[in-house]
């Protein structure tokens, strides 16, 4: 045990299994609730046919796991993993909370499945500013509906991204839809002062001042 009140294990490299019976038990208490829910919700997709992704704290976006390298146990109990994000150098690496920032990948938005997104839901969508491009969690506030054929979506997307409450008209294929119907997001605890609310908004720097 370290100074930082942790128990780190060093494996050269952590097989997902760990995470993914992490995310089985959830997918398990959130079908659980929507059997005795009257609300519609989506079929979860089975857990182990899909990939990870995870929140970076250096930009609050939602990255592809490459692999889990490592892990520890908190001192409370709670598990992080230290993730190898697709497309980054070792360097990059990061440790993450499972429960807060590591979840089943999101699934690109089809054109022929865009009835699939209804006003209400959590999505991943693409943000593109002039000086970064990121995934970010964004709700749906409401949708225009066009007829059109399976090859290309015409409908339009009005989202809110959740870290700083900004709306945007998207298309279809900005939008990634989550496997399993979730009701809210949540931002890790450390990114916030202890002078600001409950619900915070974030701000998003140039990603080249933020990885290199």
């Amino acid at each position: 045990m370290d100074k930082s009140g942790l128990t780190e294990q060093p494996f050269p490299k952590l097989s997902s299994d760990e995470v993914e019976q992490w995310f089985k038990g959830r997918q398990r208490v959130s079908q659980n609730k929507d059997s005795s829910s009257s609300s519609k919700g989506r079929q979860a997709t089975d857990i182990s046919e899909l990939g990870f992704e995870a929140r970076s704290t250096k930009d609050i976006a939602w990255h592809d796991v490459a692999l889990f390298s490592n892990y520890r146990v908190l001192c409370s109990g709670e598990l992080e993993v230290r993730v190898r994000y697709a497309g980054f150098a070792k360097e990059q690496d990061e440790w993450v909370n499972v429960k807060l920032g590591v979840r089943a990948r999101s699934i690109p938005l089809e054109p022929s499945e865009c009835q699939k997104v209804q006003d209400g839901n959590l999505i991943l969508c693409f943000l593109e500013r002039d000086d970064y491009a990121l995934y970010c969690d964004a709700r749906v506030v409401k949708i225009q509906r066009r007829v059109h054929d399976p090859t290309e979506c015409t409908c339009t997307f009005f989202v809110r991204y959740l870290h700083d409450q900004s709306e945007d008209r998207v298309s279809w294929n900005r939008i990634c839809c989550r496997p399993t119907e979730e009701k809210s997001a949540v931002y890790p605890v450390l990114a916030l002062h202890s002078t600001q609310s409950s619900s915070p908004t974030f701000s998003l720097n140039p990603i080249e001042s933020l990885w290199g």
